[in-house]
């Protein structure tokens, strides 16, 4: 979902790729349901060993530690590429 927008003359004008938000949203819900799965399944884990107490503990932890990790790794995936310079 890319949008090519060409700004200057045909040679050697610089090419803007342009984003779609919707990708950005697409990528960071993608990302924050395999967090979600995640942290379920680890607060799980903990709750067999530990108890109820420090599963909750560890669940909330990482689930906005994804929240936040999610989101840097969205945008990171939908950062618009450099242009290669072209040889004069």
């Amino acid at each position: 979902m890319q949008t090519v927008c060409r700004r200057g003359s045909n040679n050697g004008g610089t090419v803007h790729y342009v984003e779609s938000t919707v990708s950005l949203i697409a990528y960071y819900l993608g990302f924050m349901i395999a967090g979600d799965f995640a942290a379920y399944f680890l607060g799980l884990l903990v709750e067999y060993q530990w108890g109820s107490h420090a599963s909750l503990i560890v669940f909330l932890v990482l689930y906005f530690l994804f929240l936040w990790v999610s989101w840097v790794l969205a945008v990171w995936a939908t950062k618009p590429k450099e242009a290669a310079p072209t040889a004069a």
